[in-house]
């Protein structure tokens, strides 16, 4: 196996081995002219997908290759010839796009003869005809194919002979090249070299793997007995012989064969039969669920178990037959996904509420002490990883989780949500979801969890499950998920009393399993912490960034721009950021909030000082804290509470609300917060005047925006404010009363 090589590409595969279609099997009909629209269809988008991989260099794996490579017996040197058991349909197909591709190609004759021969071993024996077609068509070279119709150009050929016509694998091939060429000259024509370039790279878009029934020890009895119908196997069942082949190989005296091939058919199919019979297709079946399961699952493996022993030159997980046999060589591999599965029968059937009974979305009620997941999708984790829809955004986060359940509950043998089970997998939530890096140019903390690090997760997940009460197993020395310390800070909180209360605000959006900002608060009283919470969490974005601001907090420090430093105070979506990243002064803040034991609009107004600089503003005027988003419409109230100061003084007030998070923030529109109070109370005054857009207060780059009233589209004035002095800057047809009034 070490020296075996599975996924190729045509022009790679072509190159190694002479390819001959047998006697036993079926005429070539993927090229059909078919008058069923939908198979019309069908054959249109494989060509159409092969072009496309092809143009813009997407991968395209057109899945197995079923045979066996026999060594030519006239010479008994040379390629050896493969046979091909299953998949030749896909094979010609491939034949046929690299043909017209070189033959429409701008290359040279001399190279296109060169390139025609390279994929000239490729021939049917089904009938003497077919082969010598096959032969002409690669050793004579055609070149009025740009706007012919293929069909007639070929068999005009001086060598194309009439008897052809009736061989139904000819005619099908001509259908399909006739099929291409169209395709290629309305869609494709100005990239065909491109696309020529690309089939012929050892790194082509289109592969397939070849299963070789030697290297397996699979026979052809096998291939006939599951394809007794005359239908090409499918990818599933590939997957079971060669599955089965492997179990027989290395675990004959366990008996895992005969296991498999009974759950496999019966309590296994069950479970994910369950998730297709009413998906709205007319035969439903399970092959691709169980595969989505099954290379989840492999996945996982492979980057605990191979790619950390593969050195420098390390391969991803591209579920090749060698990484698929290198995974399930690992007797504990094995155990695991059986296990796994016997597990999912019981717990994962569409009807049953364990996922209910252990996740939830929200966090309304304290008593409530399933663990809230922080993703958008599904609660039901398998669901997300088996059907299409869901998997699409079934990430690195839920697959861990997911993960991390079963491997505990197979371990201790448990099938229902017990007690125990909440309290591990509330922790390794926590753990996952603060393995986090903070990304300064959005502003924001995301995930830092990698497969290719899962070796480390799967450490800790199997130091956890070690015992049924998950504190016994939260060590020091346990690290690779959730930062420094963090399985001590886990350990401290299972140990807190009120433990509802507890898990109650890990759940909060802005904790997210991280309470280090609340550790003021949990020496209060639980209805004192319940309230100071509720109120907080309960409040707009604004009445937060007040209330803080109330407390003397003055926002988490980003970095400079070209205005000056930049200070975060929070948003939704991102509060979590300044209460993990500024745990201490939010802490600090909240705690004088408890202290003070009022409502959010009492105690900002209770902390309105009487000097006028930037907490007296923020504070009396709402406008000031929303100035990024609130400068072309009332309604909007999308601020970024993201503020650009120049200076050290916060109350020089000489600042600018950012509405960018990016590292140039400056390029996008800026407001300045002094002069939006002013803009929405003249717009609330006046808004015949001053409304519909014609006193506007915004800029970009770094010159502070001032306020503009513009009429007809023509500015009338511009004030701008300076050491917190307003200053006229333009003025255009100004009234003359204004300008008495106003000394102007």
């Amino acid at each position: 196996m070490a020296n075996y090589k599975s996924r190729y590409t045509f022009i790679e595969f072509i190159q190694n081995y002479s390819i001959r279609i047998p006697l036993i099997q079926r005429d070539y009909v993927q090229g059909r002219e078919y008058t069923d629209e939908k198979k019309l269809e069908k054959r249109q988008e494989f060509i159409r997908l092969l072009m496309d991989a092809l143009k813009d260099g997407k991968v395209y794996h057109v899945d197995f290759i079923y045979g066996s490579p026999v060594q030519n017996q006239k010479s008994g040197t040379g390629k050896f010839f493969f046979i091909p058991l299953d998949g030749q349909q896909r094979l010609t197909t491939l034949f046929l796009l690299h043909w017209i591709l070189i033959s429409k190609s701008t290359r040279d004759e001399s190279e296109k003869i060169e390139l025609l021969s390279k994929i000239g071993d490729f021939s049917y024996e089904t009938r003497l005809s077919s082969a010598a077609f096959c032969t002409k068509l690669t050793s004579n070279l055609i070149t009025e194919l740009e706007n012919g119709n293929v069909k007639k150009v070929i068999s005009d050929q001086p060598w194309y002979s009439s008897d052809w016509d009736y061989d139904p694998t000819i005619c099908n091939m001509l259908s399909m090249l006739e099929a291409m060429n169209t395709m290629l000259e309305c869609k494709y024509k100005s990239f065909i070299d491109i696309m020529l370039d690309n089939a012929l790279s050892t790194d082509s878009s289109i592969t397939f793997d070849l299963l070789d029934m030697k290297e397996y020890a699979l026979t052809d009895g096998l291939y006939i007995k599951m394809n007794a119908r005359g239908k090409e196997l499918t990818n599933f069942e590939h997957w079971k012989a060669l599955f089965i082949q492997l179990l027989e190989d290395n675990y004959k005296d366990e008996g895992l064969k005969d296991i498999f091939t009974d759950k496999i058919e019966h309590d296994w199919a069950n479970l994910f039969w369950d998730y297709v019979k009413d998906d709205g297709t007319k035969y439903p079946v399970i092959d691709d669920c169980f595969m989505r399961y099954f290379h989840y699952l492999t996945n996982i493996f492979y980057y605990s178990y191979i790619y950390p022993q593969q050195g420098e030159k390390k391969i991803e997980y591209i579920e090749t037959v060698e990484q698929i046999y290198s995974v399930y060589k690992i007797p504990n591999c094995i155990d695991i996904l059986f296990k796994s599965l016997d597990f999912l029968s019981v717990v994962g059937r569409i009807d049953s509420p364990f996922f209910e009974e252990l996740f939830r979305h929200g966090n309304e009620k304290i008593d409530d002490d399933r663990i809230r997941l922080f993703s958008k999708g599904r609660i039901n984790l398998l669901q997300r990883c088996i059907i299409t829809q869901e998997n699409e955004d079934f990430d690195i986060y839920e697959k861990s989780l997911l993960y991390a359940v079963i491997r505990y509950c197979t371990n201790h043998c448990i099938t229902n949500v017990t007690p125990e089970l909440k309290k591990y997998v509330r922790v390794i939530r926590n753990l996952l979801i603060n393995t986090s890096q903070f990304i300064q140019a959005q502003v924001n903390l995301i995930s830092n969890l990698r497969i290719t690090e899962f070796e480390s997760y799967n450490r800790v997940i199997e130091s956890l499950i070690s015992n049924i009460n998950v504190a016994d197993s939260l060590v020091e020395t346990i690290t690779g998920l959730g930062g420094k310390n963090a399985a001590s800070i886990e350990k401290k909180k299972l140990g807190l009393s009120e433990r509802n209360l507890i898990c109650w605000l890990e759940d909060m959006p802005f904790c997210r399993g991280n309470i280090s900002a609340l550790k003021y608060l949990l020496n209060y009283p639980s209805d004192r912490i319940i309230k100071t919470i509720s109120l907080f969490n309960e409040a707009t974005d604004a009445e937060k960034v007040r209330l803080l601001i109330a407390s003397r907090y003055y926002g988490m420090g980003i970095g400079w721009c070209s205005y000056g430093y930049r200070y975060f105070f929070g948003k939704d979506g991102r509060w979590n950021v300044v209460f993990t990243r500024d745990a201490e002064n939010i802490g600090i803040a909240l705690k004088a909030f408890a202290d003070a034991d009022c409502s959010i609009e009492t105690y900002i107004n209770n902390n309105i000082p009487t000097e006028h600089g930037f907490r007296y503003y923020a504070l009396k005027y709402g406008e000031f804290v929303r100035s990024a988003g609130y400068w072309q419409n009332i309604s909007d109230l999308n601020s970024y509470y993201y503020f650009a100061v120049n200076g050290e003084d916060f109350d020089d007030l000489d600042m600018i609300s950012l509405k960018s998070y990016s590292k140039s923030p400056l390029l996008a529109y800026h407001t300045e917060p002094m002069a939006s109070i002013v803009l929405w109370k003249l717009i609330e005054e006046d808004p015949v005047t001053f409304g519909n857009n014609r006193l506007r207060n915004c800029n970009i780059y770094a010159e502070k925006a001032s306020l503009t009233y513009f009429k007809n589209e023509k500015v009338i004035f511009s004030l701008k404010i300076n050491n917190r002095k307003w200053q006229l800057e333009q003025v255009n047809n100004l009234p003359e009363d204004l300008q008495q009034k106003y000394h102007i």
